[in-house]
């Protein structure tokens, strides 16, 4: 069984991303290595996945969506980000991953959280959802002043 996930495919185009308070590289650093809170001070509209070694970690803000997909590979799992199911789809018909994938298995990464996969994820084989930990970007509407 591998405990990582071999393979990552980001099928965003950083190119629509409409960043007003730094580059897309930073807000990917902010989103890989910072806090909830440094996440939250990304101004603009934005679908950013970063990965290193065995972690990802994706975070959007709430007009755009970001979709995730774990595909089973002999090599080892694979997991594919995109904006759009049929994107992912796309990917899986041209790798001959298709027969595994329904929409219903993909996931959308909540707005305003940074959603992080890790070694322990990509273990769940079986399962549509790997296990995933959210930490809320920016403050609940019951909390904010």
């Amino acid at each position: 069984m591998h405990d990582y996930i071999e393979r990552f495919v980001d099928l965003t185009d950083p190119a629509t991303n409409r960043l007003h308070n730094m580059t897309v590289e930073r807000a990917r650093e902010r989103i890989l290595h910072g806090t909830a809170e440094s996440v939250r001070e990304i101004d603009g509209s934005f679908a950013i996945a970063a990965r290193e070694g065995k972690r990802v970690r994706l975070a959007r803000s709430l007009d755009r969506p970001l979709r995730y997909f774990l595909a089973k590979r002999i090599e080892g799992p694979a997991l594919v980000v995109a904006d759009r199911i049929d994107a992912i789809h796309q990917f899986l018909k041209s790798e001959g991953l298709d027969k595994q994938f329904h929409p219903s298995y993909t996931r959308m990464v909540p707005a305003h959280y940074v959603v992080e996969l890790n070694s322990s994820a990509a273990r769940i084989r079986t399962l549509p959802t790997p296990a995933i930990s959210l930490r809320r970007a920016t403050p609940s509407p019951a909390t904010s002043t």
